[in-house]
């Protein structure tokens, strides 16, 4: 994809406030930031086991067509034995086409959503990073009330630890609101990037999908002419396939 969410500048411009940030409007960004980032590592589990998981079904189906044409069953019957070499043939011309589909799926969702995780990392930085800020404010907030409550004289001594607790705790307080202000200006912007550079991923997995299983149902209908209705259940499937929206219609 041309535009990639991930990469972001090192030296960031604050953006010009004009008050201290809206504390709820970040929070809410900051919720869906982590169900995104739970979403996005339990789809990325879940992809890379669907990986797994049709190279297993296609070895499965090679072992069972091979156990049924080799066992007792179909031994002595000519005509089961052929429709299971039949069988065997179709399931191992589709080791190709496998193994070239798990590779569309690892490159149009797993390694996308493997590179989000950058983005999380560094959101997560940016949330600790204020959250430190805002301790510190409170930390500081705390110590000159205490002083101050203290009543002791105005010493030069006094004047001074009060004075480096004030400037310390303007800091605190002007590092909070810009780091709140970035905030409030990134997260919407990167949330919705992250939306919007998971689109082509997803299309591009469901045009995947619409290509391995058009060609299995076509193989399937060649291998296996002589089953009654094969050819219609593969015509059904495959028009049903050629009317999704994401699908090219021929011009």
């Amino acid at each position: 994809m041309s535009w990639n969410p991930l990469r972001r500048s090192a030296a960031r411009t604050p953006p010009i406030t004009t008050g201290p940030p809206d504390e709820k409007h970040v929070e809410v960004y900051i919720s869906k930031f982590v169900r995104l980032e739970a979403d996005t590592k339990k789809l990325h589990k879940q992809a890379r086991k669907y990986e797994d998981l049709m190279l297993a079904l296609y070895r499965c189906e090679k072992k069972l067509a091979g156990d049924l044409a080799n066992g007792e069953l179909c031994r002595d019957r000519q005509e089961l034995r052929r429709l299971l070499e039949d069988w065997l043939g179709f399931a191992s011309e589709m080791d190709n086409a496998v193994e070239d589909h798990v590779l569309a799926v690892r490159r149009c969702l797993v390694d996308p959503l493997k590179r989000s995780q950058g983005l999380f990392t560094e959101v997560q930085s940016s949330l600790r990073r204020r959250e430190q800020t805002v301790q510190e404010r409170l930390r500081l907030e705390s110590r000159l009330a205490r002083l101050e409550a203290r009543g002791e004289p105005s010493t030069g001594n006094t004047l001074a630890r009060r004075g480096e607790y004030r400037r310390s705790l303007e800091a605190a307080r002007a590092a909070e609101v810009t780091q709140g202000a970035l905030l409030e200006h990134d997260l919407p912007q990167l949330h919705q990037g992250c939306l919007a550079a998971f689109r082509p991923s997803l299309e591009a997995l469901l045009h995947a999908q619409v290509l391995h299983w058009g060609a299995a149902a076509a193989a399937a209908a060649e291998a296996f002419p002589d089953i009654p209705a094969t050819k219609a259940r593969a015509t059904s499937r495959l028009a049903a396939l050629r009317a999704l929206s994401i699908v090219e219609k021929d011009t």
